[in-house]
C-alpha cells in the first residue's frame, strides 16, 4: 500500500529542498564554513610573562587608585610571613603598603613568636576591606591564618 502525499508532506518536502538549495548556493558563492585545509586560525596574543616573581606580577596588574595598608605588631613576633594573593608583603615599623586592584583577594599569614604573646594583624585600608584580629600565639609558638577580602572599583 502506498501512502498519498498530503499537503503537509508537500510543504515539508518543499522546505527541505529550499534548505538544500541555499546550502549549495553558499558553497558555490564562497561562503566560508571554516578555515581551508592547511591554514591556521589566528590565535589571540599571549600576555607577556612578568619577570621578577610573584611580587612583580601582583603590582603589574594593580589599580593605581587603591592602596592596601596592613598593620602587624611585629615587635612581639620572632618571624613572620604575610602574603596577599601569594605575593609576599614586607613590613617596616609594623606597617606595609601596596597598590591593589579592585576584586577579591586573599590575605594569609604565618607568625612565630613566644607562646602567650598577643599579636594583632589588620587591614587598615581601603575602608571596604578594613578588618583586624588579635590572638595569643598558641603553645606551639606558631599562628597561621587566612582572610578573604574584597576591594571595590
Amino acid at each position: 500500500m502506498v501512502k498519498k502525499k498530503t499537503p503537509t508532506h508537500k510543504a515539508k518536502a518543499s522546505a527541505k529542498k529550499a534548505v538544500k538549495s541555499v546550502a549549495k548556493k553558499g558553497a558555490k558563492t564562497g561562503a566560508k564554513k571554516g578555515p581551508k585545509k592547511g591554514t591556521k586560525k589566528a590565535l589571540p596574543a599571549k600576555p607577556a610573562k612578568a619577570k621578577g616573581g610573584a611580587a612583580f606580577a601582583m603590582t603589574a596588574a594593580t589599580d593605581a587608585g587603591k592602596q592596601l595598608e596592613l598593620s602587624l605588631n611585629d615587635d612581639a613576633v620572632s618571624t613572620y610571613e604575610v602574603n596577599v594573593n601569594g605575593a609576599s608583603i614586607t613590613f617596616s615599623g609594623g606597617k606595609a603598603k601596596r597598590s591593589i586592584s579592585a576584586g577579591d583577594h586573599t590575605l594569609s599569614w604565618s607568625i612565630t613568636g613566644t607562646p602567650g604573646v598577643s599579636v594583632t594583624i589588620s587591614i587598615d585600608a581601603p575602608p571596604e576591606a578594613a578588618w583586624s584580629v588579635t590572638r595569643k600565639i598558641p603553645a606551639s609558638g606558631k599562628w597561621e591564618g587566612i582572610r578573604d577580602f574584597s576591594v571595590n572599583a
